[in-house]
């Protein structure tokens, strides 16, 4: 069967992961494809098949030429913040959670039976969430460590009710899993407790499809409320109590919130379409939660007082086809803050409210498609009381993903040069955009790209070396970055006169194409004085002084290589 198969790396967003309750602060999943995540989540008229999850009712949309379509997905989360408790006698203890990134999954099937029927299927997570902190850190009588995964598997059709009207019906398995650690005070005595349940609940959803004009679209999708009976073990800590491990059995009463969300899609042409939707979750249900253990009273039971209201997300796109190959997008989101009185506020959930800033593209060649999406959130501060040992206030600040931002405010200091080095020196003249369109021109642009696919793991070889190299001399580089700096600033201003002075379309930059086999690619990066510069000097200017993380170092340089094999296409296309 010929299918259109949509494969991701996206690199999507959620800031500080939530945890006991899993009713995360308005931290519904919504990247359900790297296209999705590109347009932040503004995908209700897109055509492909992760509308079963965005809105089934618009699968009459699809593009699959009647043979079906295929999309699968992974997003990567990395949630980073700092906690300040202000104690007693006027000192801050600041303390981060642990760098411990998700992976989150999708699956997608979809096909149009008919002019009026179609039929699809997806297996994805509408909430998932993590926040890990040390053992024995200072907020320990509030989360330690919580995680909380809801998948769903939802059947969905699509039927035409009028001339330009579509229904949507779906309906969802939903398989909850809670894992929660933290201490509670036991008169003087600290207990540990740590907490596993599961579950399978069900729901259903809605949706229309409008179509009032070729350029204007109207949506609306309705999400039931799914009811979730969790029930695990509990295992409390204690040698003075217990002489050891205590384990229970344990329920809790979790409920995902019923949404609503609305739509407004604006085609220009055939090239570009922009769309804004709007999203309410009634997150007012969940006003406390309770477990109950298998203990003799009083501790057979135990409950916090939550009190969240409702919360709105907001979330515009836009994408452009530049060709019948390349695709480009960007959006925005701005979430509202359902966790929002101190007195009730936990480190299972501590976020206000977030902007989140996307951008994505897109490549295809003919029934393949290669998406990847990108997104920064940055999250306001939020105050949570009685929540030290002792019952300190604390403030959570500067929460973000994905980058490590305990300075954050240098990044953005450096945002506008860094851009602009690394657009500027990946765009130029230089060894592998000449050889590029020089096989191309030569072999042709199909026959050419196993070649540039060697320029791509090449490059990526190289960022990795640079890393290793950077983070092992990291004490020293603050005293070296103004030198690195010189020295990528006096490449440039080189390139720069070589290509004004030049004679001619290669100039002295041109890199003679010998062959174009994968392995050339890959070689010439070792003798590729350019991009040997613009590794040393992106690793140990832009990356290594924020974060020495192997993961997201590896990430930096695959965002590089991609810019680079990027910029060697259009060399190519040309």
């Amino acid at each position: 069967m010929n299918v259109k198969k949509t494969t991701a790396a996206a690199l999507a967003l959620s800031a500080a992961l939530m945890a006991a309750p899993a009713l995360a602060d308005g931290f519904a999943v919504y990247e359900n494809s790297a296209r999705g995540v590109g347009m932040s989540g503004a995908m209700m008229f897109s055509d492909e098949a992760s509308l079963v999850a965005y809105n089934p009712a618009g699968l009459w949309r699809l593009k699959d030429n009647g043979r079906g379509q295929i999309l699968g997905a992974v997003t990567y989360i990395a949630p980073r913040g700092w906690a300040d408790f202000h104690k007693d006698d006027g000192t801050i203890l600041s303390q981060h959670n642990k760098n411990n990134p998700a992976y989150v999954p999708t699956l997608f099937w979809a096909k149009k039976l008919n002019d009026r029927v179609a039929v699809g299927i997806g297996a994805f997570a509408r909430f998932g969430l993590r926040c890990t902190w040390d053992p024995g850190w200072y907020g320990r009588f509030s989360n330690r460590n919580a995680e909380y995964a809801a998948v769903s598997l939802a059947p969905a059709v699509s039927f035409k009710l009028a001339k330009n009207l579509w229904f949507g019906l779906t309906g969802e398995i939903m398989y909850a899993q809670l894992k929660m650690d933290k201490s509670i005070h036991y008169g003087p005595l600290e207990v540990g407790a740590d907490l596993k349940g599961d579950n399978i609940g069900y729901g259903w959803g809605a949706g229309l499809d409008w179509q009032p004009t070729e350029k204007l679209s109207l949506a609306f999708m309705y999400r039931s409320e799914v009811k979730q009976e969790l029930e695990g073990d509990l295992n409390l800590h204690s040698d003075y109590l217990f002489g050891g491990v205590k384990t229970t059995t344990a329920r809790g009463h979790v409920h995902m919130p019923e949404s609503f969300t609305f739509g407004v899609g604006w085609k220009f042409d055939d090239r570009t379409r922009m769309e804004f939707d709007a999203i309410k979750t009634m997150w007012n249900s969940y006003d406390k939660f309770v477990i109950r253990t298998g203990l003799p009273a009083p501790l057979d039971v135990a409950g916090e007082d939550k009190y969240w209201r409702n919360g709105w997300r907001y979330q515009f796109g836009i994408e452009h086809k530049l060709n019948e190959k390349w695709t480009i997008r960007a959006g925005f989101t701005y979430d509202t803050e359902s966790a929002h009185n101190p007195e009730y506020n936990d480190f299972m959930v501590p976020t206000g409210t977030r902007r989140t800033y996307t951008i994505g593209a897109s490549y295809r060649r003919k029934n393949v498609e290669y998406s990847l999406g990108y997104g920064y959130m940055y999250v306001s501060d939020k105050w949570i009381n009685h929540s030290g040992a002792k019952g300190e206030r604390a403030r959570f600040r500067d929460a973000y993903a994905p980058f490590p931002l305990k300075r954050s405010f240098q990044i953005m200091n450096y945002w506008l040069t860094f851009l602009s080095y690394v657009l500027v020196t990946e765009f130029t003249p230089g060894p592998n955009n000449i050889s590029s369109m020089s096989n191309a021109s030569r072999y042709g642009f199909a026959a050419s790209a196993r070649y540039s696919l060697g320029i791509y793991v090449g490059f990526f070889l190289i960022q990795t070396l640079a890393a290793l190299f950077s983070a092992v001399l990291t004490g020293v580089i603050p005293a070296v970055k103004p030198y690195m700096l010189a020295l990528g600033a006096a490449y440039i201003l080189w390139m720069a006169w070589k290509t004004l002075t030049s004679r001619s379309s290669a100039g002295d930059d041109e890199a003679p194409a010998r062959d174009n086999t994968f392995l050339s690619g890959v070689l010439l990066q070792f003798v590729n004085v350019k991009v040997i510069i613009f590794a040393l000097t992106t690793m140990s200017v832009y990356a290594v002084p924020y974060s020495t993380s192997p993961v997201f170092l590896m990430l930096f340089g695959f965002v590089m290589a991609t810019v680079a094999w990027i910029s060697t296409n259009c060399w190519a296309a040309f």
